[in-house]
C-alpha cells in the first residue's frame, strides 16, 4: 500500500479558513482519478482542496504529493456515510471503504449537484486567544464561555461557520469510535487514534448554499481524520 502522506501529529497546528470560502481550493483543481466507488457511477464530492505548499497550512507531506483532496460521499448513506481512500498522487485516489456500496436513489440525495462549486479560500493561523476559546470548548463541552470569549467566537464565524484545519484536538464525544477499513494496515478493523486533518460544515460559496440541499443550514460537521498507522483518510459527518 503506498504511503504517500505522511504527517506526524507534532506537524499538526490548529488553522482557519476565511472567506471567501471554498469546497476546492485556490488555484487549479486538477482531476482525479478513483474517486468513483466500484460497481457505482456516482463520484465523490470534493469538499476541500488543500495546498501543501502553502506555508499556512498546517498539514505537510513526504513530498510525494503537493495537494490534499478532501472527498465525500454526499450520494450515499442517506447523509451520514463513512468513507476511507488513499491518496496515491495529485491525480489519483483510491477508495479502501464506503459504508454504503450503492449511492441513493436520486429523490432521497442530499445533494442534488454533480459537483459543489468552487471558490479562493485563504488558511489563516488562529490567533492565541482564537486557539484558547476552542481549545476550552474540545476539552470541556459544558465550558460556558464568557461575554469576551463569546465576541471572540462571534467573529470568527462572522463570514461563515468556522473551517478548522490541524490542531491537536479531539473528535466529538458523538463521533464515536474511529476504526481503520485498510485491510493493509497493522490495525484493520480496530478502534484507533486518529489526527484530525479538517472539520468542514456546510459553508456558502460565493453567497449561496442552496446547492447543500438537505445539509443546508445544518448543524453538521464534515471530519477529516488521517489514520496514524496506514496515513489514509477516513471521514464522516457528526452532528452538531
Amino acid at each position: 500500500m503506498e504511503k504517500a502522506l505522511a504527517w506526524p501529529p507534532a506537524n499538526l497546528s490548529r488553522s482557519k479558513i476565511v472567506g471567501p470560502v471554498a469546497c476546492g481550493s485556490a488555484g487549479p483543481v486538477p482531476g482525479y482519478r478513483g474517486i468513483t466507488p466500484p460497481h457505482a457511477d456516482t463520484p465523490l464530492h470534493l469538499l476541500l482542496l488543500l495546498d501543501l505548499a502553502d506555508a499556512d497550512c498546517p498539514v505537510k507531506s513526504d513530498g510525494s504529493t503537493r495537494y490534499l483532496p478532501l472527498f465525500y460521499p454526499l450520494k450515499y448513506g442517506g447523509g451520514g456515510p463513512e468513507v476511507q481512500y488513499a491518496v496515491l498522487s495529485d491525480t489519483e485516489v483510491r477508495i479502501l471503504y464506503l459504508s454504503d456500496e450503492a449511492p441513493d436513489a436520486e429523490d432521497h440525495q442530499y445533494v442534488r449537484v454533480a459537483q459543489l462549486p468552487s471558490c479562493p479560500a485563504e488558511i489563516l493561523p488562529l490567533r492565541y486567544e482564537e486557539a484558547r476559546i476552542l481549545a476550552f470548548g474540545d476539552a470541556d463541552p459544558y465550558f460556558q464561555p464568557d461575554k469576551a470569549d463569546l465576541a471572540i467566537l462571534e467573529e470568527l464565524e462572522r463570514e461563515h461557520p468556522l473551517i478548522l484545519i490541524g490542531g491537536d484536538r479531539r473528535l466529538p464525544v458523538n463521533a464515536g469510535g474511529v476504526v481503520c477499513r485498510n485491510p493493509d494496515c497493522e490495525f484493520y478493523s480496530r478502534h484507533l487514534l486518529v489526527d484530525i486533518i479538517a472539520s468542514i460544515p456546510p459553508v456558502p460559496v460565493n453567497g449561496a448554499d442552496d446547492f447543500w440541499y438537505e445539509y443546508r443550514g445544518g448543524h453538521v460537521d464534515f471530519y477529516f481524520c488521517l489514520c496514524r498507522y496506514c496515513h489514509t483518510i477516513i471521514a464522516f459527518n457528526v452532528a452538531g
